[in-house]
C-alpha cells in the first residue's frame, strides 16, 4: 500500500530498519483494508527470501508505522541500471541465481495461498556482500497480494503494474497463481536483458503487445535454456506456463539451487545461519 518510507535506528539493537508509516484517518475504506492486509501478510511470513516484519504500531499523530528488514543494496531494477552506467552488469550464473531466490519467496507466499500481484524489479530488494556479490535477494511490498481460500481460487479485481500484468489481467478475466507466473517471466526476462519485456507508447499499445504475448526479442547473449525458461513463463494459456515446482525442477535451474542455499545463509547475519538454512531445507525437501 501507499505512504512514506523511512529508514530508521533502533536505539538498543543498533540496527538499521526501514519503516512505512500509512496515514489512516484520510485513506479510504479499500485503502486501510490494503493496509491491514499487507500488516497482517508480513507479520506470518517467515522465509529468507521475503522483506522480514519487524513491528507495527500506530502513532499518536494516526499514523499506521509498519517496520521492516532493511536491505541495504536497494532494489534490483535500480541496482542493474546502475550496474549498466559502469559496464559491471552481474552475469547470466549470477542472475539466475537471484531468480532462484524470487521463485522460492513466490513459491512460499503460493504455499501460504497468497498471490503477490504487484511482481517487479523494483519490489525485489538486495541486502549482503557488495564486494564478493553474494546477495540475498528478498521480495518485498505486498500492499497489493491477496489471500485466496484455496489456491485454486481465481481473484477478480484488476490490480498491478501495466507493464508486467498479465493477458488474463488486461482482458479482465478471473486469474490465479500462473498470472504470477508471467510476472515471474516479465522479471526473469528484465533482469537478463536490461530492459522491460513488454513496452509501448500508450497504455492500448501495451495491452495488445501483453495480449498476443507479443514481448520484444532478447537481444542478450543469454543461453537458449533460458530463453526457452523466459518464453514459456509468458505464454498467453496460463495453463501452458509452468508452475513453481516446474520452473525449479528445469535443467537451468535445478542444478543451481545448492549454491543458491549456501550463498542466501552466507548473505544474511550468522546467527540466523541455522535457521535460514533450516527454512530452505524444508521448502526444497517438499518439492
Amino acid at each position: 500500500s501507499f505512504g512514506q518510507v523511512f529508514l530508521v535506528l533502533h536505539k538498543t539493537d543498533q540496527q538499521h530498519y526501514v519503516m512505512k508509516s500509512i496515514e489512516l484517518q484520510t485513506s479510504s475504506r479499500e485503502g486501510r483494508e490494503a493496509t491491514e492486509m499487507e500488516v497482517r501478510l508480513l507479520s506470518t511470513l517467515r522465509h529468507p527470501n521475503i522483506v522480514a516484519y519487524r513491528d507495527s504500531f500506530a502513532d499518536s499523530a494516526g499514523y499506521l508505522c509498519i517496520v521492516m528488514e532493511y536491505c541495504e543494496h536497494g532494489d534490483v531494477f535500480t541496482y542493474l541500471q546502475d550496474a549498466k552506467k559502469i559496464q559491471k552488469v552481474p552475469e547470466e550464473n549470477r542472475l539466475l541465481e537471484w531468480f532462484i531466490q524470487i521463485t522460492l519467496a513466490l513459491h512460499a507466499l503460493h504455499c501460504q495461498k497468497i498471490l503477490h500481484r504487484d511482481l517487479k524489479t523494483q519490489n525485489i530488494f538486495l541486502t549482503g556482500d557488495r564486494v564478493q556479490g553474494n546477495f540475498a535477494v528478498k521480495l518485498g511490498d505486498f500492499g497489493i497480494a491477496k489471500m485466496l481460500s484455496s489456491t485454486n481460487d481465481l481473484a477478480k479485481t484488476q490490480i498491478g503494474t501495466p507493464f508486467y500484468m498479465s493477458p488474463e489481467l488486461i482482458n479482465n478475466k478471473p486469474y490465479g497463481v500462473k498470472s504470477d507466473i508471467w510476472g515471474l517471466g516479465c522479471v526473469l526476462y528484465e533482469i537478463v536483458n536490461g530492459q522491460r519485456a513488454f513496452d509501448a507508447q500508450s497504455l492500448n499499445g501495451l495491452a495488445l503487445k501483453i495480449i498476443k504475448g507479443q514481448y520484444t526479442p532478447i537481444t542478450s547473449s543469454c543461453s537458449q535454456s533460458t530463453k526457452s525458461l523466459i518464453k514459456s513463463m509468458l505464454s498467453k494459456s496460463p495453463s501452458n506456463r509452468p508452475t513453481l515446482k516446474e520452473i525449479l525442477h528445469t535443467s537451468v535451474i535445478r542444478p543451481r539451487i545448492p549454491l543458491v542455499q549456501r550463498s542466501v545463509v552466507a548473505a544474511g547475519p550468522p546467527e540466523a545461519g541455522a535457521e535460514t538454512a533450516e527454512i530452505l531445507a524444508q521448502q526444497l525437501a517438499a518439492l
